[in-house]
């Protein structure tokens, strides 16, 4: 033999070696189980994973079938799945169940045909997989989905999934079925703006603000009902990922029963003010009246100065007087008057108390005259709120309200002219020496309250501005 051919058989004999350590390698490194079997059933080859299930040392196993190693019943499957691949000639992908250390568990196997050099089939390989942990979270995912959807179905609040992108609503619950008067079959041609009884400019910013947050408590709102009557409701919702769908799921509680209690009693509030309104008017504030104009006379006769002790009682009842007016009509403002009026006559009456500040109104010609309850209610009091801490904190000369629109949103705003603070600088806890803060945090919970917000605008020397905004 030449030099040359030996080193050339050298050569073939070392990278069949590296060949033969590289597939060991890979066979014994993996997690999978890798056996071959011949015609008879008998392992001709497994690796360490595979002999490990098999609860056997490799060489045990060689030589060895699967009745030998295996309960009968487990066996007798294998052997069945080994003959159909044999027969066929093909590859073959089956779930298999085996017992490891007296443990089911589950594999996924690829069994395919192993030809002899004739192109006879006389065995088969194979690969199995184990799918024990996979299989237990499937289960455990079916058993969340099922416990969800028996909590969804038996809830008593309307849940309902809708697209982001189209509006449609693809998936409700019994309730919201049974509170709007729909179908399963029907919400498919229903989207947000159907069943929402709000403009269009309101329901898109108020979807806007939910993407941007995340989550987001809208407050109070109306919806449709299929038969044209209205249904109010508390409505929570948040941004979410539903398969390849960005949604939206909207957790509305029907407040109708609450409300309809709040009306009542909002019924006996009002004739209850409306009674004490008259008793300070017809009583109290003219008995006051009365001894102040005695005490003016008095006065008078006597030829008595402001700067002595009665014309200090003087002033001081006419403070007494002032106020009184003040609280009776506050007393009065409830008293079912449309939204427009009542800013009217709180600037109107901020004007009549305190003739010494300029106090004007500003309404906008598109601005609505009345608002649905309670954002009414909610808007008066803040104003009023606003206009006190005008009077009370910031030294103006002149204040303004203004009503508007603005893309979707009711805005109101309240600018004085006044000592102004920095809005960095309110406590989290206010108290009656922090000035503005105190009546900020009322009307910031006011505003919360209907799904609305509140911005401040303010700086030491320059006045401040409070805005406040809800969808329409």
């Amino acid at each position: 033999m030449h030099g040359g051919d030996l080193d050339e058989r050298k050569k073939a004999e070392r990278e069949i070696h590296e060949s033969h350590t590289l597939l060991t390698s890979i066979i014994e490194g993996t997690d999978d189980a890798i056996f071959m079997k011949d015609e008879h059933g008998r392992y001709l080859m497994v690796n360490s994973r595979a002999a490990t299930l098999l609860g056997k040392p490799a060489d045990e196993v060689i030589g060895k079938t699967d009745a030998d190693l295996l309960p009968p019943d487990i066996a007798s499957h294998l052997a069945e799945a080994d003959r159909r691949v044999m027969g066929a000639g093909d590859a073959l992908t089956v779930e298999e169940t085996l017992p490891v250390a007296g443990v089911p568990r589950s594999f996924i196997t690829t069994k395919s045909a192993c030809r002899d050099h004739e192109g006879e089939v006389a065995g088969i390989i194979g690969v199995a997989t184990d799918i024990t942990g996979l299989k237990e979270t499937e289960k455990a995912l079916r058993e969340s989905e099922a416990l969800y959807r028996a909590v969804v179905e038996q809830a008593a609040e309307n849940i309902f999934l809708v697209d982001m992108e189209t509006k449609r609503i693809f998936q409700a619950n019994a309730a919201f079925y049974d509170s709007l008067g729909y179908t399963a079959g029907e919400i498919e041609n229903l989207t947000l703006y159907d069943i929402v009884a709000h403009d269009r400019a309101s329901i898109d910013r108020n979807m806007e603000r939910i993407l941007e947050a995340g989550r987001l408590h809208l407050g109070e709102r109306v919806y449709l009902r299929k038969d044209g009557t209205f249904l109010e409701v508390e409505v929570g919702a948040a941004a979410l990922s539903y398969g390849d769908v960005d949604a939206l799921c909207v957790v509305a509680h029907d407040i109708t029963e609450r409300k309809d209690a709040e009306y009542a009693l909002s019924e006996v509030r009002e004739a209850e003010r409306r009674r004490i309104a008259r008793d300070l008017h017809d009583l109290s504030l003219q008995h006051i009246a009365s001894a102040l104009q005695m005490m003016q006379a008095t006065q008078i006769e006597e030829n008595v100065g402001d700067d002595s002790d009665l014309g200090r009682q003087i002033s001081a009842l006419r403070e007494a007087v002032r106020g009184l007016r003040g609280a009776i009509y506050d007393l009065r403002l409830e008293g079912g008057r449309p939204f427009v009026r009542s800013i009217e006559s709180l600037v109107e009456m901020f004007h009549q108390l305190y003739p010494e500040r300029d106090a004007k109104l500003k309404i906008s010609e598109d601005f609505p005259p009345d608002l649905p309850e309670p954002t009414k209610t909610q808007l008066t009091r803040v104003v009023q709120e606003a206009l006190t801490n005008v009077r009370r904190h910031s030294e103006a000369r002149s204040v303004t309200v203004g009503l508007g629109l603005s893309e979707g949103w009711i805005e109101i705003s309240v600018t004085d002219d006044g000592s102004g603070f920095d809005p960095s600088e309110r406590v989290s806890e206010p108290s009656p020496e922090s000035g503005y803060g105190v009546g900020l945090s009322g009307m910031e919970e006011r505003m919360r309250a209907i799904g609305g917000e509140l911005s401040v605008e303010s700086e030491p020397g320059a006045g401040t501005k409070v805005v406040f905004r809800v969808p329409r």
